[in-house]
């Protein structure tokens, strides 16, 4: 070939081998291990980190759970927020590995499946053909026998071989001789070559389980709901003694007081914390100085109250002008109680007239305001699967199925071919080997078994 011949051909030469570099790289047992590990340390990281729910009807939803949040992770949180680490199932931290997974899965169950077939096929032919699988394991040994020194000896050439079968038969490998070569199959655990299969199995049941619980599993699902009203729950009279923030020498508000009467009753009390905006909504923080003790008809219930902030028009550290203010109280039940909520909303006297903001200090106080509210009870029961990710996708994959069933750990199956070569008056075995995955011990066994006193070492 010329140069010119040499320079025309070397691009493609080049493509060819970058392409087998890369489907090498693709159907690389490490490159299926690091991908599996990737997937698990994110959904590991989707147990530790609490995952925001998809469906925040309110502000008032996104307030409580922040709320609920460990203090760590309120303070890390506009650093994981940034990162999206809040939200790993809509963000490439889980889309990423789980594609990256999955195609590492389906091409290794492509490529290893019809290689298991042709391990079954060699079985029943009494051969082997070497096949180019990164998981199966093929090499070739020659053990030479020492040359016969008499004719008794050389009657006894099959001795050997016979010696060869004994050993293989004590390391459970079952014995089969094809009577126009005389070659011999050992092979064991036959059964274990499938177990790669069912643990890509679990692979795809892992990635279908994640796939799910990223699309349905985090979200708040009400699967039993009921809304009742009645004419007493209704319009009840709430006033609003006094609302007054507290600021720093700054004149930065750092606190402040809130106290509610309803229908003359018990004064409920709120101890507010300076508000902030996480999220693109503003949080109140609140320290509950009281408990609100709520009486309907025959039913009583002991709630948490916590103050919640909606649709304001402007926040309240910055209520520079008398305007009307819209909020609400949310009472948050224990998980199996009713959940209360508690709309109230403030109303001016008159369109003319809005409510006085009289400045105390560098604070302020609202003076009492007849406002009216309605209280509705509604009755759920909240399946909060984003706390127990889609049962950790499917149980990790049925722990890909149970692990092979069970036939990772066990010892890995093989097939021994044994067949004498004569040569003049000297002779040899051929043993070709094939073991499953990279078991160094298992191999160092085998070969082990295939040596033979008198004779020099496998090659």
């Amino acid at each position: 070939m010329t140069a010119t011949g040499e320079e025309k051909h070397a691009p493609s030469l080049r493509h060819l081998l970058s392409l087998s570099s890369f489907w090498f790289i693709l159907r690389s047992p490490k490159m299926f291990a690091v991908s599996l590990l990737a997937t698990g340390i994110v959904l590991l990281a989707t147990l530790i980190i609490p995952q925001q729910p998809v469906n925040f009807a309110t502000p008032g939803d996104f307030v409580v759970w922040y709320a609920e949040l460990p203090p760590f992770f309120q303070q890390v949180y506009p650093l994981f927020n940034a990162l999206s680490l809040f939200k790993i199932y809509r963000t490439f931290w889980f889309w990423l590995p789980m594609a990256w997974l999955t195609l590492s899965a389906l091409i290794n169950l492509a490529d290893y499946t019809p290689a298991v077939w042709q391990r079954i096929r060699n079985q029943e032919s009494l051969t082997i053909t070497p096949v180019a699988h990164p998981l199966i394991r093929y090499r070739q040994n020659i053990i030479r026998l020492t040359a016969p020194q008499s004719a008794s000896e050389s009657t006894a050439s099959e001795a050997p071989l016979a010696a060869l079968s004994d050993r293989l038969t004590i390391k459970k490998f079952q014995i089969r001789r094809a009577p126009e070569t005389g070659a011999l199959l050992a092979s064991r655990y036959a059964w274990r070559w499938s177990a790669p299969i069912l643990v890509f199995m679990g692979v795809l049941l892992l990635v279908t389980g994640g796939v799910l619980q990223a699309l349905w599993g985090q979200s708040e699902a009400v699967l039993l709901s009921g809304q009742t009203e009645a004419a007493s729950f209704i319009n009840h009279s709430i006033a609003l003694q006094k609302f007054t923030p507290f600021s720093d020498q700054n004149g930065n508000i750092t606190g402040g007081s809130v106290s509610l009467n309803m229908d003359n009753a018990r004064p409920l009390n709120w101890q507010l914390q300076r508000p902030y905006q996480v999220g693109g909504w503003w949080v109140v923080p609140a320290k509950i100085s009281a408990v609100a003790e709520i009486t309907f008809a025959q039913q009583q219930a002991v709630e948490k109250v916590s103050l919640i902030f909606d649709d304001v028009t402007e926040p309240l550290y910055f209520f520079h002008s008398p305007a009307n203010l819209t909020f609400k109280l949310r009472y948050v039940a224990a998980p199996n109680a009713p959940a209360y909520r508690l709309s109230v909303i403030q109303t001016a006297q008159s369109s003319t007239s809005p409510i006085k903001v009289t400045q105390q200090g560098k604070g302020f106080s609202i003076p009492g305001a007849n406002l009216q509210g309605s209280i509705s009870i509604e009755n759920k029961l909240l399946l909060r699967a984003y706390k127990l990710p889609a049962v950790i996708p499917f149980a990790l994959g049925g722990a890909l199925i149970l692990l092979g069933l069970l036939q990772i750990p066990l010892p890995s199956p093989a097939i021994v071919r044994l067949q004498t070569i004569k040569k003049g008056r000297g002779s040899k075995i051929t043993a070709q080997v094939e073991t499953l995955g990279d078991n160094r011990l298992a191999d160092e066994l085998i070969e082990q078994t295939l040596v033979l006193p008198n004779t020099e070492h496998p090659q």
